[in-house]
């Protein structure tokens, strides 16, 4: 921030520094119009980076809750399979042992 409120500051000082040499008035009102230039660019550009900030900040904010919906609606598709059989026979593969049953095509309503 210390950046851009100085280079704010050194470019309106600069302008109407030169602005006010170009039309040839005396030096003590030269320094002083660029004394308040370089008040109000500093300002202006302390402002305009608050801006440009904020609208980062939304932005990044936007795109992380859109990648929240997409990794959740990733989820709900991967969890609700178009067919039961394979959700099942993928949930007791040989690596889930704890899913493993005797069965697996029959219901677990079926087996009492």
């Amino acid at each position: 921030m210390k950046t851009i409120i100085l280079w704010g500051g050194a470019l309106g000082f600069g302008l109407a520094g030169a602005a006010g040499l170009a039309a040839e008035r005396p030096l003590d009102l030269v320094i002083r119009d660029a004394a308040i230039a370089c008040l109000a660019g500093a300002w202006l550009f302390r402002w305009w980076w608050m801006q440009l900030e904020r609208a980062l900040t939304d932005s990044i904010e936007i795109r992380r809750q859109e990648a929240a919906k997409a990794a959740e609606a990733e989820d709900s598709q991967n969890e609700t399979p178009t067919h039961a059989g394979d959700a099942l026979s993928a949930r007791r593969s040989p690596a889930n042992p704890a899913m493993a049953r005797a069965n697996p095509a029959a219901p677990p309503a079926s087996r009492l």
